[in-house]
C-alpha cells in the first residue's frame, strides 16, 4: 500500500523546495486521481528535467504559479 502523499510531502518537501522557481508543494487531483503538485515560479524544460515524474507511486504535476507573497 503506498504511504499518504501527506507523508510523501513530509519527507520530499524540503527537496523540491532546493530546486530554482519551486515555491511550493501541495496534494491535488490528476485526471481524478490523486498526485504530488508541484508550484513554480516558471516552468522551464530545464527544471522539468530536474523534477522527478513520481514520488513513491504518485505521479508528479507541475503547476505555475508565479511568485507566491504571504499577505
Amino acid at each position: 500500500m503506498k504511504p499518504a502523499i501527506a507523508e510523501i510531502l513530509k519527507k520530499h518537501t524540503d527537496s523540491l523546495m532546493a530546486l530554482p522557481s519551486v515555491v511550493g508543494t501541495a496534494e491535488g487531483r490528476y485526471e481524478g486521481v490523486p498526485c504530488v503538485t508541484v508550484l513554480v515560479i516558471e516552468l522551464s524544460d530545464d527544471l522539468l528535467g530536474q523534477l522527478p515524474n513520481e514520488l513513491e507511486g504518485y505521479r508528479v504535476v507541475v503547476s505555475e504559479s508565479g511568485e507566491i507573497k504571504a499577505l
